[in-house]
């Protein structure tokens, strides 16, 4: 937090539910006397912000034939905000800029955070069940699994897209 002419600008990173307390004072001079008069002390309590990021962390395109099955998207979902948040997630493989919708099948959370998806190891995602609950500041890898329709032709492309939103509200 800084003071800039009695403003208050709180910097990134101060956690939800902080007392941040301030004080005015006003100098001046009459006559030859210099004074300095404090205002009474006002303390305000930062809000949360909700903000949520997710990113595609594939390098390139998954490369997939007609038919395959269980296919996998990797993507980072990052608590941008200041407080501690959960997320409903859902998928939407119905886009612009495509030549196939891919069916979606299932989510998984990375549970052993090592970054590559682990049947055996990483989590089903059941929505309102196991809703992933990130502090601020950070982050959890989501595996998205889609299978790919028949009689595609080789080159075509299909967009998958991961949503997150907040559990505690919007706005």
């Amino acid at each position: 937090m800084f003071s800039n002419g009695g403003e208050l600008y709180v910097t990134d990173g101060t956690p939800a539910g902080t007392d941040i307390t301030n004080q005015a004072t006003a100098t001046f001079t009459v006559g030859s006397t210099d004074l300095i008069v404090p205002s009474n002390l006002v303390t305000i309590q930062v809000v949360e912000l909700l903000s949520v990021s997710v990113v595609w962390q594939d390098a390139a395109a998954v490369t997939v034939s007609p038919g395959d099955s269980n296919q996998v998207l990797t993507y980072l979902l990052s608590n941008t905000g200041n407080g501690i948040d959960s997320y409903t997630l859902t998928v939407q493989n119905t886009l612009g800029g495509d030549q196939f919708n891919p069916v979606f099948v299932d989510i998984y959370l990375d549970t052993n955070g090592n970054g590559i998806f682990n049947p055996g190891a990483d989590t089903v995602y059941n929505p309102g069940i196991n809703d992933p609950s990130l502090a601020a500041d950070n982050a959890l890898t989501i595996f998205v699994r889609n299978n790919i329709p028949g009689g595609l032709i080789v080159g075509n492309l299909g967009n998958s897209q991961l949503i997150a939103t907040s559990n505690t509200g919007s706005g």
